[in-house]
């Protein structure tokens, strides 16, 4: 009965998320079917209902390709779950079988550009920077996000398209500090 119970709360959760991100039946049709199947092999009991919810939406938007990061799911739930959602993800992944794929800086430039409303000019010169910075080692190790928002932020200046490092910053849930390292990191690749 609180299996049932758990499994109707979490189906339901995947419902609001689905439909506050606007996704698709069919995305929200593959989450539903990765929550059962973590709710069958007991990955649920014991963890947050809503948290594995989510777990299973980001698992079901990885499967198609599409870029998510933590600030897509900040409608659900507060920044200070981020490290619980991070550890259940992983913990899901390994029960499914699915090996974790990393989140690639270029994943991410249109549609953090059309949210910023950058031009096509700026995308296509993030995406250039990122590809020669892929040949260096300057960024190994380096979280990809705030890699991507320091590649963002310098073309985005260079073709005065101002955007403040605290927008792109808030947008992909990192601080403009983080902006600004990786900013200092592009200048020395680029002398």
């Amino acid at each position: 009965m609180i299996e049932t119970r758990s499994l109707k709360s979490g189906l339901n959760a995947i419902a609001t998320i689905s439909s506050m991100l606007d996704l698709s039946d069919e995305l929200k049709t593959s989450a539903k079917n990765i929550y059962k199947r973590l709710s069958d092999g007991g990955v649920i009991q014991g963890r947050h209902v809503k948290e594995m919810a989510i777990v299973s939406v980001k698992i079901a938007l990885r499967d198609t390709g599409i870029p998510v990061i933590f600030n897509d799911f900040l409608p659900f739930i507060s920044r200070d779950k981020e490290y619980r959602v991070s550890r259940y993800y992983a913990i899901a992944l390994k029960k499914l079988g699915l090996k974790s794929k990393p989140l690639s800086p270029s994943d991410l430039v249109d549609r953090v550009c059309d949210d910023l409303e950058l031009s096509e000019r700026v995308k296509i010169k993030t995406s250039s920077l990122l590809k020669s910075m892929k040949n260096t080692n300057i960024f190994l190790g380096k979280n990809p996000i705030g890699v991507f928002a320091g590649a963002l932020y310098f073309s985005a200046f260079h073709l005065q398209e101002h955007r403040t490092q605290e927008d792109i910053a808030t947008l992909l849930g990192i601080t403009s500090v983080t902006i600004r390292k990786r900013l200092k990191n592009i200048k020395e690749m680029m002398s």
